[in-house]
C-alpha cells in the first residue's frame, strides 16, 4: 500500500500507533500536542511573585522569651560571687495596661521572692525595636505564686504603680534581643543609690541581666560587680504561630 494511503487510513481509524514526533533531545513533545498543553497547566507560574513568610512582630517575640522559669544554678555553682536565683514569669490579664502582661516572681532559690512586677511588652516605635513597661504591685504579698493559677486574677491600674524612666528597652539582633534602661532615668534609694541601671540580653535558652544601683556620683553601690547574672531556660519557649498576631 502507497503510504500517503496508509496514513490516511490511520487517521480515519482510533488506533495506529504513536504518531506524535519526539523533539531533537528526546525530550517534552511537540507544544501543539494534548500532553504539552497538559503540562504546561500545570506548570507553576514562573512570574508570579514570592510570598515571604510571616515575621513574628517584635513585641510578641520579646514577651515570648521572657515567659517561663529561669534560674542562675549553674552560675552559681561555677562563680562564688552570684547567688541561685529563681524567676517565673506568667501571662496575666490586665486589659486596661496593654496586650501583652507578664506576672514576675523573683527569689534566692527555696525562698519566698523578694521582688515582685508586672511587666507590659509593647512596640517601641520601630519594627525591631520593644518596650518593657516596668510596674511594681501596691499589694505584692497577695500575690506570690500567682503563676500557679495565672487565671485567678485580673489586675487594673489601681493595683500597681508604674516605675517611670526604669522601662527596658530592647533591640531585635539576629536571634536575640539586647537592651536597657535609658541613662540615668530609673530613679532607687537602696542602699544608698540614686539612680539603677539594668542590662538585658534575651535568648531562647535564657537571658542575662545586670542589676546595678549607683549614687549621685556614679559610683556602684549594689548589685554584681563582675558581670551580669546568667539566667538558663527551664522548660520549652512558648511556640508562635502567625494566627497569634
Amino acid at each position: 500500500m502507497h503510504r500517503p494511503l496508509l496514513i490516511a487510513l490511520c487517521a480515519a481509524l482510533v488506533g495506529c500507533g504513536d504518531t506524535t514526533t519526539p523533539s531533537v533531545d528526546g525530550g517534552a513533545p511537540d507544544a501543539n500536542t494534548p500532553d504539552a498543553a497538559a503540562s504546561d497547566a500545570s506548570a507553576p507560574d514562573a512570574s508570579a511573585p514570592d510570598v515571604a513568610p510571616p515575621v513574628e512582630p517584635v513585641e510578641s517575640a520579646v514577651f515570648r522569651h521572657l515567659l517561663g522559669r529561669f534560674d542562675s544554678a549553674a552560675q552559681a555553682l561555677s562563680d562564688a560571687r552570684y547567688l541561685a536565683i529563681r524567676v517565673e514569669a506568667c501571662r496575666v490579664a490586665a486589659p486596661l495596661l496593654g496586650e501583652r502582661v507578664l506576672y514576675l516572681e523573683q527569689s534566692r532559690t527555696g525562698m519566698a521572692p523578694y521582688r515582685q512586677r508586672l511587666y507590659v511588652i509593647e512596640r517601641d516605635g520601630a519594627d525591631d525595636r520593644a518596650v518593657s513597661r516596668v510596674f511594681e504591685l501596691n499589694n505584692p504579698a497577695s500575690y506570690v505564686g500567682l503563676c500557679a493559677d495565672p487565671s485567678r486574677e485580673t489586675f487594673t491600674p489601681d493595683d500597681v504603680i508604674e516605675r517611670a524612666g526604669c522601662a527596658v528597652h530592647l533591640t531585635r539582633v539576629g536571634d536575640r534581643f539586647e537592651g536597657g534602661t535609658d541613662g540615668r532615668a530609673c530613679e532607687s534609694t537602696l542602699m544608698g543609690a540614686s539612680y539603677a541601671t539594668s542590662e538585658v540580653v534575651l535568648r531562647a535558652t535564657g537571658f542575662s541581666s545586670w542589676d546595678r544601683g549607683f549614687n549621685a556620683a556614679a559610683t556602684q553601690v549594689w548589685g554584681a560587680t563582675a558581670g551580669p547574672y546568667l539566667f538558663a531556660r527551664r522548660g520549652p519557649i512558648e511556640p508562635w504561630s502567625a494566627s497569634d498576631r
